[in-house]
């Protein structure tokens, strides 16, 4: 058994580290990000049925194809209200003032989406498991 320290082996390097002395701070910490995936994501199964299941109006098509890791993320959210609507926070809104932005189209089937998705949201807590109890 080796006498080392676990939580040592989960420390950055010194030099990977933010304002250590190689001059990264961290102002440009995305320097230290990972390289992306060279591997290009494909639209996953429950993104394909997600996106089917929504109302023709409101389907992100060109969402699905020009940025399917998005719309996987999406798809896995859906069902998670705050989970949701987090996302589509973080892709609607810049918050960091740097973001480029998504094409037109992009963006107008994240806002179409996000009009929706409020629309079902206010219908479902109208209507809750417990209404059809009590007729």
């Amino acid at each position: 058994m080796s006498s080392s320290n676990y939580s040592d082996k989960k420390k950055l390097p010194e030099q990977a580290k933010p304002g250590s002395s190689d001059g990264v701070s961290f102002e440009n910490f995305a320097a230290l990000r990972y390289p992306p995936n060279p591997k290009p994501v494909a639209l996953s199964a429950l993104a394909i049925d997600w996106i089917l299941y929504l109302p023709s109006a409101v389907r992100p098509n060109a969402l699905g194809k020009q940025y399917p890791r998005i719309a996987n993320a999406l798809a896995e959210a859906w069902n998670y209200p705050e989970k949701f609507e987090a996302r589509l926070e973080e892709l609607t809104c810049d918050n960091r003032g740097d973001r480029q932005g998504f094409p037109d189209e992009v963006a107008i089937e994240l806002a179409n989406l996000k009009k929706y998705y409020e629309t079902v949201s206010q219908q479902r807590s109208k209507h809750s498991a417990w209404d059809s109890r009590l007729g």
